[in-house]
């Protein structure tokens, strides 16, 4: 079968979870893609612990644009279903403990000055969390 397809990688951010119909949008995107081509897709993690520890984050979590949400288990269905093979599941924490500290003691996001990473001396802190 002749490749049919144009690109080597498709890449989207915080997409899938506006798309209403998420198993067809990947296998449309699936056909854009070269054999052998690959997807690389970021989204919320609906078991991120602050979900459960946090009730104004939770709050802002949920917003109206997201027509879905998705764990790894989700995703990883969506994917299959699509037809798209050798997925892998990588957990990314984007934000320092600092993010997560500063909910709890703010109720509110760091939309001004977010971190991602905390002074060096404090990267083992980060380094498990």
């Amino acid at each position: 079968m002749p490749d049919i397809g144009t690109f080597d990688t498709i890449v989207f951010f915080h997409v899938l979870e506006h798309i209403s119909n998420p198993e067809l949008f990947l296998n449309n995107c699936k056909k854009l893609l070269k054999r052998n081509g690959c997807i690389i897709a970021e989204v919320p993690n609906y078991d991120n612990f602050q979900i459960r520890l946090n009730k104004f984050y939770r709050d802002f979590y949920w917003q109206r644009a997201h027509l879905s949400y998705f764990n790894p288990k989700s995703i990883t269905t969506v994917f299959k279903k699509s037809g798209l093979k050798n997925r892998k599941i990588i957990g990314i924490q984007q934000y320092s403990i600092e993010n997560m500290v500063s909910w709890k003691l703010t109720s509110k996001p760091q939309l001004d000055e977010p971190t991602y990473n905390l002074p060096k001396q404090y990267n083992w802190i980060e380094t498990h969390y």
